[in-house]
């Protein structure tokens, strides 16, 4: 019997080798992202997390809902609302690396994109102090949930979910997304508001929620992972990372 387990044993080592050689031997050679399609599509929707949930036009945007919330001061609340930005950053900069990427940005995406459609809801209702405070605490949560998720982590996960061999091209082309998205939103914005007004903000609170959903069922969590570790999972690993029981959500354990 001990032979037997020996034997196993052994077949077990000389697999995990295998394995692990032929990992290493796909990272060193010269790759296309074709092969990585799972990164690909990732590192796509977090660009798009990153511009295209409005950060840009809620800043800029700003003082239009503190006047229509009745702040007097706008200028002072916009001035406030940038320290809070810069607060943010460090908050998320510290916890980062505490609790994981899944845990940050899955909440912060379905946090900015209902403060963003509750904000434009309620930018053309009523006025008084309960308008200003919620005001105030929807932009807050807003920036907040941007700053702890895709602005601190943008790049922290395109960084980990692509392999050596193909990274430099990857990091290219995630830069070049981004930047797209975010000249196609300051082009498109103001006329948009011009149309729209306030409503126009509905427009960024739609592909929050559909990447928030997509990183909730298909992101592979990184933290604590070596980068042979994360490239298997990308590479050999299930697609879906959560499946929906009857009652809850379950992680899939690969």
């Amino acid at each position: 019997i001990n032979a037997e387990y020996m034997g196993l044993d052994q077949q077990r080592s000389k697999t995990d080798t295998f394995e692990a050689s032929s990992l290493s031997k796909e990272t060193q050679e010269p790759g296309s992202l074709a092969s990585v399609p799972r990164a690909v599509v990732t590192g796509v929707l977090m660009a798009v997390a990153q511009q295209l949930t409005g950060i840009n036009a809620v800043m800029f945007y700003s003082t239009k809902f503190f006047e229509n919330a009745g702040v007097d001061q706008k200028f002072l609340g916009a001035v406030i609302l940038m320290g809070w930005n810069f607060v943010a950053t460090l908050f998320g900069i510290a916890i980062v690396d505490r609790l994981g990427r899944r845990p940050l940005m899955i909440p912060s995406l379905y946090a900015m994109s209902i403060s963003i459609c509750v904000l434009a809801l309620v930018n053309g209702i009523g006025s008084g102090t309960g308008k200003t405070i919620l005001t105030f605490a929807l932009l807050g949560l807003f920036v907040l949930g941007f700053e702890v998720g895709p602005g601190s982590l943008f790049w922290v996960i395109v960084a980990e979910i692509f392999p050596s061999n193909v990274s430099a091209t990857a990091f290219g082309i995630m830069n070049m997304m981004q930047w797209s998205i975010s000249i196609l939103v300051t082009f498109a914005f103001p006329p948009l508001n011009n149309l729209m007004g306030s409503n126009v903000f509905w427009l960024f609170g739609v592909p929050g929620l559909f990447v928030a959903t997509y990183l909730l069922f298909f992101l592979p969590e990184t933290k604590g992972k070596t980068k042979d570790e994360i490239e298997r999972d990308i590479r050999y690993g299930p697609w879906l990372v959560f499946r929906c029981s009857k009652h809850q959500y379950e992680p899939i354990n690969a």
